[in-house]
């Protein structure tokens, strides 16, 4: 299986917490946001290939956290540089 997680959009609404990083990387419980999200998949009996990341906003942060292997699953990034125009759309596309 595949799996798509859409990172890129700039997270207005939880401002002031995402003026430096994306509402992904905050930190609950000691982990990004992101990376709970990866332990569940992990956890699962899902049988997962790839996880695409479509990143933009503070995108370099999730690659640092990430890079290419989070605890055994592969790790794709994609860059929607223009998600403050396109929004979802143009990321759902760049993943496939």
């Amino acid at each position: 299986m595949r799996v798509i997680i859409l990172c890129a959009g700039i997270s207005e609404r939880m401002r002031p917490e995402t003026y430096d990083t994306n509402k992904n990387l905050l930190d609950i419980k000691g982990k990004a946001l992101i990376e709970h999200l990866l332990d569940a998949f992990i956890y699962s009996d899902v049988i997962i290939d790839t996880v695409h990341i479509i990143i933009g906003h503070y995108g370099y942060k999730f690659r640092e956290l990430l890079g290419s292997n989070y605890r055994g699953l592969k790790i794709r990034f994609h860059n929607n540089s223009l998600h403050k125009i396109t929004g979802a759309a143009q990321s759902l596309y760049l993943a496939s």
